[in-house]
């Protein structure tokens, strides 16, 4: 076998055969800290969202509402790199009686000044708007909010995320479109539309940071015949109106999107729920093509957070591996909140509800471990508050899982140019013959990367072409059943 041949199926993590078992019992171990306790009441919890792998930023903001008798406020707290709740919330936005503050978000960057943005929706009157603040390190405090819309209709679903190293991205719905705009401390720009739906069917998320991709919206729209279809929209900073693409889910009608960013590809990671009618499921699509990431019963599923972090799923006596390899989740289930990988119940006592996810690398350990953080809603107290858990964890390795990919698919290359080593990926079916050729622009073979018979998965194979000239290459993939290509370039 070529030893430069290496599944890809689950390539990160786990250093015992029973990870799942070892993930679930650290979750259950886990200390359970009370974020918020008093005579108010919170909800929707919404952690940072980064724009790139983990992150880098010395602390993660948690924004949430604070209900009292007379008003619901906009309130941020801190998670700190010693792996402990700031003892202080701020207040962010304050309301009143008349004029309710509901559902916030928050982004921020991974690298200095460590800026951030929040985002929320606002009613004045009968109608919802969108405000929001920003919090400046080089101030270190929350600017006071302001209107980002003033519309009469209502403005509401807001999303927020880091654009660039000094801006955001803000997107909401308004009726049935989703509308979007760029946003830093000096400046603002004009409200763009991203998608428009005559239907009431349009669910989304935005997401970023992709290799050679700023923003991207996920959208669902609904035909005809009742379909939900997946599309997206992708804004570069060359091409901000670039014209919505649909995405190729096989038949599936989609259902809640959700953007998982990747920052080491020029390909994107995003999930979405699938209903068939009889089942709900949630599935993934990135570089490698479709793949099931639960199994049916999905138990109801009403709230579900994902983090891009080493995954291994598993339910019942089926344990389902994915090329979504740096992926975690956190849904709602019948009053409890579980976690991806190994269904660990993470809260059971009270209702607990709105889980949410993320995490960060501490910068004197480096990008091989991460502290991941856990927030929810719950009454076990009487009133409605906000607990958390953390556990940090570091990457090993793991054996080929039973996933099985929905069909062919031969990734772009990675980097691409490249000088003189570059990855290939790709998926088969079912197990055969395959062979992956490179040929120079003359059509003579250069290179023979693969050629065996293997089992149904994943795969990743690297070449170096440090013997080969500049110049522009072909990598072929063949199977009985199958061929594809692709076009890669070296440059010397």
């Amino acid at each position: 076998m070529n030893r430069s041949l290496l599944l890809f199926s689950l390539l990160w993590f786990c250093c015992t055969p029973d990870c799942s078992s070892q993930y679930s019992s650290a979750w259950a171990n886990a200390k359970l800290d009370t974020v918020t306790s008093g005579n108010s009441d919170e909800f929707n919890p919404a952690l940072q969202k980064n724009s790139y792998y983990g992150g880098l930023s010395p602390y993660c903001w948690l924004l949430f509402e604070r209900h009292t008798s007379t008003s619901s406020d906009i309130v941020a707290k801190r998670f700190l790199p010693s792996a402990l709740w700031d003892t202080a919330s701020i207040l962010i936005a304050a309301s009143s009686s008349t004029a309710e503050q509901i559902r916030p978000c928050v982004a921020g960057l991974v690298r200095k000044p460590f800026n951030a943005v929040a985002a929320w929706q606002r009613k004045t009157g009968s109608i919802w708007n969108v405000y929001y603040a920003f919090y400046l390190t080089d101030s270190l405090r929350w600017q006071s909010p302001q209107a980002l819309t003033a519309d009469s209709v209502d403005c509401y679903d807001v999303h927020a995320f880091a654009y660039s190293d000094t801006s955001f991205t803000i997107a909401w719905k308004r009726r049935n479109s989703i509308l979007f705009t760029v946003i830093s401390p000096r400046y603002r720009s004009v409200v763009d539309t991203a998608a428009s739906s005559n239907t009431d069917s349009t669910e989304y998320d935005l997401g970023g940071g992709t290799y050679g991709r700023n923003s991207l919206v996920l959208f669902t729209q609904k035909d005809s015949t009742g379909t939900r279809s997946l599309w997206e929209r992708v804004f570069l900073p060359d091409s901000l109106r670039k014209p919505p693409s649909p995405i190729n889910t096989n038949g599936l009608s989609a259902f809640h999107p959700r953007y998982v960013q990747y920052s080491y590809s020029s390909g994107s990671w995003f999930t979405f729920d699938c209903y068939n009618g009889n089942s709900r499921d949630i599935w993934g699509i990135d570089d490698a093509g479709l793949s099931q990431l639960t199994m049916t019963p999905l138990i109801d599923e009403r709230k579900c957070s994902m983090y891009f972090f080493p995954i291994v799923i598993k339910q019942s006596d089926i344990t389902l591996a994915s090329a979504f390899a740096r992926m975690k989740s956190a849904y709602e289930a019948d009053s409890t909140i579980i976690l991806n990988p190994g269904n660990s119940v993470i809260a059971s006592a009270g209702y607990n509800r709105a889980p949410v996810l993320n995490g960060y690398i501490l910068p004197e350990i480096g990008p091989y471990g991460e502290r991941i953080i856990a927030v929810w809603e719950s009454n076990r107290s009487g009133r409605t508050h906000l607990y958390s858990k953390d556990i940090f964890e570091s990457p090993g390795y793991v054996s080929r899982e039973s996933y099985v990919p929905a069909g062919y698919a031969l990734s772009q290359n990675y980097p691409n140019p490249f000088n003189p080593a570059t990855t290939f990926r790709f998926s088969i079916p079912s197990s055969q013959l395959v062979s992956m050729k490179i040929f120079d622009i003359l059509g003579r073979e250069v290179a023979m990367l693969v050629n065996e018979r293997l089992d149904a998965g994943s795969y990743r194979v690297d070449w170096n072409a440090s013997e080969q000239t500049s110049g522009t290459y072909f990598a072929v993939l063949k199977t009985a059943l199958h061929s594809e290509t692709k076009k890669t370039t070296l440059l010397k």
